[in-house]
């Protein structure tokens, strides 16, 4: 969501510049009162329990929504190994000892999923000797984004099912380049971060974890862990939209975006499987080799050897 609003902002420059802001304001002002006369939402009631007991959140002193992916079941009864990837949103003000966590967790490979301006913007804060890749994954050019967030934005669902629908094939050399890197990583851990840690990481880490096996209901219960992030998503959403208040954009007419709807990473998935039968085509479409696949799941699994208790959660 934090990149559609970064585009909606860039946006709004464009349109005032040529003029026509008016007339996207006064066709937004009109989709806005419908979408008023909904029941606002509670971000808690999209949360889905966990298949295991023990909570994936991790404090990290200055990150926001970071979380080990490790834990899960997988179809045929391997559990995907903790300690090895994690999630995160933004780390740019990731304090010294939040740096010192990301030691002491073997954090040594960093996958940043922005674009190049939302990088340079507000740049991540790392201790010495880990290794960067940025990756951006993009929703799309900032004017069409703001025209279709204006049209939809009393039917908010739809625009974040499209908007990110769409990056599974216009952005799936970064999915496969990062997913191909963890699976040729030796040694450590790595972390997939953008700027709210739910959207363009939910999508790679979907992809990651149902080339693993894990179940599409699983992947999306850990998609909607980001909503317990929602308080610290909305603070920074009030605050990067007081530039657009000239139009009549507020807060509270956006916060729906802010949401981890499961029905958003479920239809996500269901394109996945429609359009290319499973995670593993889509990445071996991409150029992640058969052997890279073999790696990462010998890498990221722990199996349970007949006769002996399954690994724990």
């Amino acid at each position: 969501m934090t990149h559609i609003l970064h585009s909606v902002r860039r946006a709004v420059r464009g349109v005032a510049a040529a003029g026509i802001g008016a007339v996207l304001a006064a066709v937004y002002r009109q989709r806005r009162l419908r979408a008023r006369q909904k029941p606002k939402l509670d971000p808690l009631s999209f949360v889905l329990p966990l298949e295991r007991a023990e909570s994936h959140n991790v404090h990290l002193e200055g990150g926001v929504n970071f979380r080990d992916v490790g834990g899960y079941l997988t179809t045929d009864g391997a559990r995907v190994r903790r300690g090895l990837v994690f999630r995160s949103g933004t780390l740019d003000s990731l304090t010294e000892a939040g740096q010192h966590a990301l030691m002491a967790l073997d954090v040594r490979q960093i996958f940043d999923l922005r674009m190049e301006d939302e990088a340079a913007r507000r740049p991540d804060r790392l201790p010495d000797g880990v290794r960067y890749s940025l990756f951006p994954i993009s929703a799309g050019g900032p004017i069409r984004t703001l025209v279709d967030f204006m049209r939809h934005i009393d039917r908010t669902q739809e625009l974040v099912i499209a908007r990110y629908a769409a990056t599974l094939d216009r952005d799936r050399a970064a999915f496969a380049s990062v997913i191909g890197q963890i699976a040729e990583q030796q040694e450590g851990a790595s972390l997939i971060h953008c700027t709210a840690g739910k959207d363009r990481t939910g999508m790679v880490v979907a992809v990651l974890l149902s080339a693993l096996g894990v179940p599409d209901d699983i992947i999306a219960a850990d998609y909607s862990q980001s909503n317990l992030a929602y308080p610290v998503y909305y603070r920074d959403l009030a605050a990067q939209l007081a530039p657009l208040r000239r139009i009549g954009i507020l807060p509270e007419d956006m916060s729906a975006l802010l949401v981890s709807d499961p029905a958003y990473i479920r239809a996500r998935l269901g394109l996945l499987h429609s359009a290319y039968g499973s995670a593993q085509d889509y990445l071996k479409g991409a150029g992640v080799s058969d052997a890279a696949l073999e790696h990462l799941r010998a890498r990221l699994l722990e199996r349970t050897p007949p006769g002996a208790a399954p690994p724990p959660a």
